[in-house]
């Protein structure tokens, strides 16, 4: 499988315990921490286009989960340096996603913190 920006981009700022080439899906950290900092670093201000992309990608992962749990087989993400089953797959979806929502959060609290900073009243 092959990702795009934003999901890919995101992805590779989650590689902080390890390198992929070395240890593959567990060099990856997607704690909220992580995916904020992703949504901070690269996106400015968090956009609801970026999320809305991000999500759409996460169903792409979902439906390849669904047809190699029909099929069989695995699937890999180069990116990550691993192969996935269905259940895996699925898995590393729910995780971003259950971890995107959390940064979103965090994000919010950021920008609401920023704001009364700078305006104070």
């Amino acid at each position: 499988m092959i990702l795009d920006y934003p999901l890919l981009g995101l992805i590779k700022n989650c590689e902080t315990l390890c390198e992929a080439a070395c240890c593959g899906r567990d060099a990856f950290d997607f704690s909220p921490i992580h995916i904020a900092s992703f949504l901070i670093r690269y996106s400015g201000k968090i956009k609801s286009t970026d999320l809305d992309r991000i999500r759409a990608q996460l169903h792409e992962l979902d439906k390849e989960a669904d047809r190699l749990s029909a099929e069989g087989g695995r699937t890999a993400i180069e990116a990550m340096n691993q192969y996935f089953t269905a259940q895996e797959l699925s898995a590393l979806s729910a995780a971003i996603h259950d971890g995107l929502a959390k940064a979103s959060l965090l994000v919010e609290m950021v920008e609401k913190a920023e704001s009364a900073s700078e305006h104070p009243g």
